[in-house]
C-alpha cells in the first residue's frame, strides 16, 4: 500500500520528483491586486480600512456580531480567555489531541488546562466524558461558580477544538456547560467553513476563534479573529489587543497587547476569503480521492461526523497500531512525501504534566494510529 501511495500521490500532484508537502499555501491570483491597493493607500498597519472589512466579512459570513481581527490565532485565544474571566490558578476544561498553541494560551491567560478525553467520531472533546467529569469531580459554590473538588480551583472555562476541521460535537458541549454555568470558548482554528446542523463552527460558545495562518483554509499570511456576539466580551479583548491606556491620566490600568492584526495581512485574507467555498470544495474532492486510493485497504480515511460539514482542512488516516503508523510515516518521507504522526498528547509536555485529567484511552488511541497526509489544493486543477 505505501508503494502505491506514493505512486498515486505523485501522480495526483504532478511531481514526478523532489518533495510533496503536508500542505503548501493555496494562491487563487488576486492576492497581488489586494496586497498592491493596500499598499497604494500607504496604510497598511492595523490603521488600515482592510481591517475593518475582513472583520465585518467574516462576521456577515459567519452570523455573529462582533469580530476582532489579531495577529494570530493564538492571540485571539489568548484575548478570548482574558475576555470570559480566566484568571490565575484557574481550571480551563480542554482536550490534548491538538497543536500546542492552544493550551499555552490557556497558560498566558494565567490559567491551567485540566484535559478531558476526546471521542473517536469527532477527535474533539467527548461529551460523555465531559459530562461525566462534571457530575463527580466538581460542585457549584453559593454563587453559581464551579469547582473542582480535588484541587479546590474555579472552573473558569471549557475550551473544545475543531480538529483537523472536523466539528466537535458543540450542541452537546455547550449545553453542558451552560447548565454548569462554565463559559465556552471554541478554537475553530481549523475549522472556518465547517458547521454543525446548519450552523458555523465558532459562534456555538461564548466566544469562537479561527485563524488565518499560512497553512490554514484561507490565509492572511499570519493572523486569527475573535468572534462573539457578546458586546462585553469583545469591548474587553478589543481593549486589550490596542495597548490602551486610560483616558482619565495616561496611567497604564491593566496589561495590554498589541495584537492587532495589520492591514496587509487582512487585504491577503480578503483575496483568499472570495475562494473560501471553493478551496472547502476542492478540499473535500480530496477527501473522496483519498478514500478511493484506500478503499481496498485497512486504513481508514477519517470523514466527517454525522450531522456535520466539514472544511477537511488536514487530511488524516487511521492505521490499525502504531507500529504500522509509524512505518509509513517512516517511508513516505523517505520518499519525499510528507507525513506525520498524530500530535504528542499535551498532558505528556512539562508544561501540563500535573496530575489532574481524565483517563484519556480515545486521545492515546489517536496519538499513536492517526497520521496527516498531503493536503493541499491545487486551485488551477
Amino acid at each position: 500500500m505505501v508503494t502505491q501511495f506514493i505512486q498515486e500521490v505523485r501522480r495526483h500532484y504532478q511531481r514526478p520528483s523532489g518533495a510533496i508537502y503536508l500542505i503548501e499555501t493555496a494562491m487563487f491570483g488576486n492576492e497581488h491586486e489586494f496586497i498592491n491597493n493596500c499598499l497604494d493607500s500607504r496604510k497598511v498597519s492595523t490603521i488600515g480600512e482592510e481591517v475593518g472589512q475582513f472583520e465585518e466579512t467574516i462576521a456577515r459570513r459567519l452570523g455573529v456580531k462582533y469580530a476582532l481581527a489579531t495577529s494570530s490565532g493564538t492571540a485571539a485565544l489568548h484575548l478570548g480567555l482574558m475576555a470570559i474571566g480566566v484568571k490565575s490558578r484557574d481550571w480551563v476544561l480542554t482536550s490534548p489531541f491538538t497543536f500546542i498553541a492552544t493550551s499555552n494560551a490557556i497558560l498566558q491567560a494565567g490559567g491551567q488546562p485540566l484535559f478531558i478525553d476526546i471521542e473517536r467520531a469527532t477527535l474533539g472533546l467527548s461529551p460523555t466524558k465531559l459530562e461525566e467529569f462534571l457530575v463527580r469531580e466538581t460542585y457549584s459554590n453559593s454563587s453559581g461558580h464551579c469547582y473542582h473538588r480535588a484541587s479546590e480551583r474555579r472552573i473558569a472555562a471549557c475550551l473544545p477544538i475543531h480538529v483537523f476541521g472536523h466539528p466537535a460535537n458543540l450542541p452537546e458541549i455547550d449545553k453542558l456547560c451552560r447548565r454548569y454555568n462554565i463559559p465556552v470558548l471554541e478554537d475553530a482554528a481549523e475549522g472556518l467553513g465547517s458547521s454543525v446542523c446548519g450552523q458555523s463552527v465558532g459562534t456555538f460558545g461564548d466566544v469562537g476563534v479561527v485563524s488565518f495562518n499560512g497553512n490554514k483554509i484561507i490565509t492572511s499570511g499570519g493572523g486569527g479573529m475573535l468572534l462573539t456576539d457578546d458586546e462585553s466580551i469583545y469591548r474587553k479583548a478589543f481593549r486589550r489587543a490596542n495597548q490602551l491606556k486610560s483616558s482619565v491620566n495616561n496611567d497604564v490600568v491593566e496589561v495590554n497587547y498589541n495584537y492587532r492584526m495589520p492591514a496587509l495581512n487582512a487585504a491577503l485574507g480578503l483575496a483568499q476569503w472570495q475562494h473560501l467555498d471553493q478551496g472547502i470544495q476542492q478540499k473535500r474532492t480530496l477527501y473522496n480521492w483519498y478514500s478511493n486510493l484506500f478503499s481496498e485497504s485497512s486504513i481508514e480515511v477519517i470523514k466527517e461526523p454525522s450531522e456535520s460539514y466539514s472544511n477537511y482542512w488536514l487530511q488524516a488516516i487511521v492505521f490499525s497500531d502504531q507500529q504500522q503508523r509509524d512505518s509509513f510515516v517512516e517511508k513516505t518521507n523517505e520518499a519525499g512525501i510528507e507525513t506525520r504522526a498524530a500530535w504528542k498528547l499535551l498532558h505528556r509536555y512539562p508544561l501540563f504534566n500535573h496530575r489532574f485529567h481524565t483517563p484519556l484511552p480515545n486521545a492515546e488511541w489517536a496519538e499513536s494510529c492517526i497520521a496527516n497526509i498531503p493536503s493541499t489544493i491545487m486551485p488551477d486543477a
